[in-house]
């Protein structure tokens, strides 16, 4: 774990060093990011030598499309993992050991979304972009990471890092982090030296949602839309299709680019010019040309803590999911007197509902802490 100084103690709660592929791990299997030049499928995603590798193909059934094709399905199938349904959670520390992929026009992504949309649809109810960048060996490529910190449809925070001497984060293992609590939220990344490169403004002061007219909602908690469950995702996309300029962003048209924002059908640009990108992509071996592993986006290992008498989380792992909660209960016993006035109760409370469960052949729920009007953690069933 990155040195960063945390006022709670902190409780890890997930962990994963891809040993094997966790069913905690959900693949996406849809068309991707609005705009993107992707379609997600779960065989993209595997585990090599302790490693998530989410590489990215062709699709094999567009030929050559050389003449005016019109439109195509999407021309590159790639991967989304999300740990949706089995573990989500409010408030904590996510750090996520990665890799970025080296190849034009791939973009990683780490992320929170929301789980129950509480506010709305996206994002209205918030988007936490931990990093995101792109495989180009550009200085706005994968020399450069951003993250972006959405909080309604005009409450923004976005900021960028780059990496010196020329490094990109495609050269080696790098950790992006998220630090979250009630009174901040910041991004970071480490490479032996932690940075933070993106911190949201007067949050857990006052709200940082906003509605479409760019207006505080009064009605919000200081940390909304940040006071309700998110879940983690990974993803490698390919290319996009904006509808506006982003000064800070690869998306602005320039030579190299094979596709532009006003083409009809960008990405049939975007597969007719593979000749330009492709190739950034591949290796030779004995005469074959196949995908790099270098153009994969690699994670080495997750860690989310919980935060001692703030974190709440759901986590649907049977009985081990049980002694998790009794654990994270335990060690925060002194926020929870008035249901368990001794850490031992969560131990023995945990073992009494799984034993029930088994009994009556009812799987077990998963705990939730909700906050009392006190402010005082309790515990309920979800």
């Amino acid at each position: 774990m990155a040195l960063v100084a945390s006022a709670r103690k902190e409780v890890l709660l997930f962990s994963d060093d891809f040993d094997r592929y966790e069913e905690a791990w959900h693949p996406d299997a849809t068309i991707g990011t609005p705009g993107g030049f992707q379609e997600y499928v779960p065989e993209a995603n595997y585990v090599q030598d302790g490693v998530l590798y989410i590489k990215p193909r062709l699709r094999g059934d567009l030929g050559g499309c050389d003449d005016d094709c019109g439109a195509i399905p999407p021309p590159v199938l790639s991967g989304k993992l999300s740990t949706k349904g089995s573990f989500s959670f409010a408030f904590g520390r996510v750090e996520v050991r990665a890799r970025l992929p080296a190849g034009d026009w791939l973009r990683p992504g780490i992320g929170l979304e929301s789980r129950d949309n509480a506010y709305g649809d996206w994002p209205r109810s918030g988007e936490i972009k931990i990093m995101e960048s792109c495989g180009n060996r550009a200085a706005w490529g994968n020399g450069r990471v951003s993250s972006t910190v959405r909080s309604g449809p005009n409450g923004v925070a976005k900021m960028n890092a780059t990496l010196a001497n020329n490094r990109t984060f495609a050269d080696a293992f790098v950790v992006f982090g998220l630090y979250w609590s009630d009174h901040e939220l910041y991004v970071y990344y480490d490479d032996g030296q932690m940075h933070v490169f993106n911190r949201v403004p007067n949050y857990g002061v006052e709200t940082t949602r906003r509605d479409d007219a760019g207006d505080e909602d009064v009605g919000s908690s200081p940390t909304a839309p940040y006071d309700q469950p998110f879940y983690l995702t990974l993803s490698l996309a390919v290319g996009e299709e904006e509808e506006e300029e982003d000064e800070d962003s690869y998306i602005t048209d320039t030579a190299e680019k094979p596709w532009k924002m006003t083409d009809p059908f960008p990405q049939t640009s975007f597969y007719r010019n593979r000749g330009a990108w492709y190739p950034s992509w591949t290796t030779k071996t004995k005469g074959a040309t196949n995908v790099s592993d270098d153009a994969a986006l690699r994670i080495d290992s997750v860690r989310i803590w919980g935060l001692d008498g703030l974190t709440t989380f759901a986590k649907r792992d049977g009985l081990d999911h049980l002694l998790d909660t009794a654990v994270l209960l335990a060690a925060t016993q002194k926020h929870r007197t008035r249901y368990l006035p001794l850490s031992v109760s969560a131990l023995a409370l945990a073992l009494v509902v799984a034993l029930l469960s088994v009994l009556l052949r009812v799987e077990p729920g998963s705990f939730r802490n909700d906050d009392d009007d006190d402010g005082t953690a309790t515990v309920a069933w979800v």
